[in-house]
């Protein structure tokens, strides 16, 4: 008797390990999975942001191009959807209002490129405030370790490569 009992003890720890370790296996994908998809999510909003924000530096150049202010005007459209995805898959605020603050920006530089009432280089500077606030939120969101030690280029911008110049003898 004392036999079936610790075989039958045995089978149910065996049985309860096999599920263990397949529930703690699951959770473990299940959250790769979610981080991979916030990852691509913000990856998609920062190159669509990216594109308008270009996009409105040519337009700036040259205002009149119809063929600018369309693409302009798709790029928005687009950094838009790609906002609505950021937010459906992000848990947290500080990453929603990043990204949120940054389109907002982005669609001002485009608006100050075509004459309407903001200032293009204000606009570009929160932009580029706004980017590393989003990288930051979504580096934290993501448990990356040190989430803050982020690069943000100097406010003078980095140096135009030039050649060395030769000494005369």
């Amino acid at each position: 008797m004392a036999a079936a009992f610790f075989a039958l003890a045995g089978a149910l720890i065996g049985v309860a390990g096999t599920l263990l370790t397949a529930l703690v296996g699951a959770r473990r994908e299940e959250r790769r999975a979610r981080t991979d998809s916030v990852r691509r999510a913000c990856i998609e909003f920062l190159a669509e942001v990216g594109r308008l924000r270009d996009l409105s530096h040519e337009l700036h150049a040259e205002p009149g191009r119809a063929d600018l202010r369309e693409a302009t005007a798709g790029a928005h459209i687009s950094a838009r959807a790609s906002y609505a995805r950021l937010r459906l898959t992000s848990e947290t605020l500080a990453t929603q209002e990043a990204g949120r603050w940054l389109l907002h920006y982005g669609y001002w530089q485009w608006q100050a490129a075509i004459g309407n009432r903001a200032d293009f280089r204000e606009a570009q500077r929160l932009g580029d405030e706004w980017t590393t606030t989003l990288v930051v939120a979504a580096r934290r969101e993501l448990g990356l370790s040190n989430a803050d030690d982020v690069f943000a280029p100097p406010a003078e911008g980095l140096p135009v490569p030039t050649a060395p110049q030769r000494q005369v003898e």
